[in-house]
């Protein structure tokens, strides 16, 4: 009874402490003149009209058909490149192979700088220094997935059982055959299930990268939004939704595939290597991109011209030894912590405020208790977030610069609008895997919906949910560097402008100081989370 009690009370700590830090936050937005700007409620009502009025002519759904073709084969290049990688850095930074904690520590530092920096930045920083190159982009997609999945393989490998692996070595099994007869057999079934969920996010990733010039939808989105042109960005933006949701139900396809036996394994697992296979072709024939373009001897030149000056080699005084700037760096660094606290505060309070509304429905649309209520609010609580987690932050941040007024707004609205979407898909699931004898015995009990949902679904729902809660600000974090560079505030629009300007030891200033957001970031989440001690499995 006095750990339930505990519990409760340091989650109240963590939701107190998050609301207030929310709060504050909000008296660092200019809130003067409004949200916003003149003519925004103009293109609003524009926008809408172009949903109602969308352009659905032959030629334009061609064109977002091979978009979308072009986005799937990015995405799927990136993720099975990273795979490779993530592998290879995933088993040495587990320390199964490699003994020494020294090597295995430097191991799981390259994942942690791969993760920390955007996928955007990395490619950003590929094209200012050997031109653009769809293989550039792609590399650049692959070093943040390599850190990602490489991570996430080594926790999968550490926490496999034991009790097989001491099996296995009683028998006289070397530690590489305990390796591959061991670890990776019973690691597998959960590597695969995140790969293809990771899958799943690079259909997004590939759309942002479409903002250093990679094909995709997200060029037709971004081309679109500019000549506004919103009939057809509909059309790219609907394809882009509709790809994410064909993509989570192949990904629930293949997984099932996966649990139907050996036959059924390799069937699926040869339908993706020629998937694999089909989309390199196509980047090598169709595209022409090859990778001698980016190994010839000029591009070797201008990476050494490029990160001589990232490093201030060619400055007497580089901006990360000027205090003015990083006086400068410091305010931009705030005014970044608070689009993301914003980001965050808008996100989850209409979304707690939304389930408390409507949770009873969905637990009852899951126990087979249909009604035409219950189904209609279970209904417009999947669209809404499937359609907010379906755009990248990016995408939003595009569009929402002609709406709201210039400052960090923007950037944290569209960051709010994505991650909105995402938490409340995670909550769904949640819901989904209740233990429904608590609230079975509410409800034998004589209790009603109120009572139940107070009693039975919060004490469930509320530990989990703020584990979601601070995972999600650690994503929100590494993103808010991305909104900016359209405008919407903080680092990255001053990395931008850096970047355009080439003052490129100005660049590694906003880089060093937005990967020390992340770390620090990432150190107060896992605090709070330990504090609050809740496991769970995240997206």
């Amino acid at each position: 009874m006095d750990n339930n009690v505990t519990m409760k009370h340091r989650n109240s700590h963590v939701f107190i402490t998050l609301f207030l830090v929310f709060v504050t936050s909000l008296f660092f937005v200019d809130w003067h003149g409004g949200v916003m700007h003149t003519g925004g409620g103009a293109i609003l009502r524009q926008i809408g009209s172009g949903l109602v009025n969308i352009d659905l002519r032959a030629s334009v759904l061609l064109t977002a058909l091979h978009a979308s073709l072009e986005t799937a084969i990015y995405a799927l290049i990136s993720v099975s490149t990273a795979t490779i990688f993530g592998l290879i850095l995933g088993v040495l930074a587990s320390g199964l192979v490699i003994k020494n904690q020294s090597v295995v520590v430097a191991f799981r530092g390259f994942l942690g700088w791969f993760r920390a920096v955007h996928e955007l930045v990395w490619a950003w920083l590929f094209v200012a220094a050997v031109g653009f190159n769809p293989l550039g982009a792609i590399i650049a997609l692959t070093i943040a997935y390599a850190g990602d999945l490489g991570k996430i393989y080594a926790d999968f490998l550490i926490e496999v059982d034991q009790r097989k692996i001491n099996a296995l070595k009683a028998s006289g099994a070397s530690q590489l055959e305990c390796l591959l007869y061991g670890y990776f057999p019973s690691a597998f079934p959960d590597m695969m299930s995140y790969t293809v969920y990771r899958l799943e996010c690079a259909i997004r990733s590939t759309t942002v990268l479409s903002f250093v010039g990679l094909g995709g939808l997200g060029s037709y989105v971004i081309l679109t939004v500019q000549d506004l042109a919103y009939e057809q960005m509909w059309v790219y933006v609907l394809c882009l939704i509709l790809m994410v949701i064909g993509m989570n139900r192949l990904g629930d396809l293949f997984q099932q595939q996966m649990m139907l036996g050996v036959s059924k394994r390799r069937r699926a697992l040869l339908v993706l290597l020629l998937s694999t296979i089909g989309s390199w072709i196509y980047i090598i024939f169709v595209d022409q991109a090859t990778i001698q373009e980016l190994l010839k001897y000029s591009n070797a030149d201008y990476i050494k011209v490029f990160f001589g000056r990232l490093f201030g080699w060619d400055s007497t005084q580089p901006a990360f030894f000027d205090w003015t700037m990083w006086q400068e760096a410091g305010r931009l660094s705030l005014e970044t912590i608070v689009m993301s606290v914003v980001a965050l505060g808008l996100a989850v309070i209409p979304l707690f405020i939304w389930l408390i509304l409507g949770s009873w429905h969905i637990f009852a649309q899951m126990r087979g208790e249909h009604s035409w209520m219950g189904q209609l609010i279970y209904g417009l609580q999947r669209g809404l977030f499937l359609m907010t987690r379906s755009v990248p932050e990016l995408l939003w941040a595009i569009i929402l610069v002609f709406i709201v007024k210039p400052g960090i707004l923007p950037g944290a609205v569209a960051l709010a609008l994505h991650n909105f979407g995402v938490l409340g898909h995670l909550t769904i699931q949640l819901i989904k895997n209740m233990d429904q004898r608590a609230l079975n015995h509410l409800q034998t009990n004589g209790a009603d919906n109120k009572l139940i949902f107070v009693y039975g679904i919060l004490p469930q729902l509320i530990p989990q949910f703020l584990n979601y809660i601070l995972f999600r600000w650690e994503h929100i974090i590494r993103a808010s560097m991305i909104v900016g560079f359209v405008g919407a505030g903080g680092l990255g629009q001053a990395f931008r402008l850096a970047m355009s300007y080439q003052n490129y030891s100005e660049v590694m200033l906003y880089i060093m100081c937005y990967i020390l957001l992340v770390y620090v970031t990432d150190i107060l989440s896992k605090y709070a989370r330990d504090y609050i001690r809740v496991r769970g499995q995240v997206e």
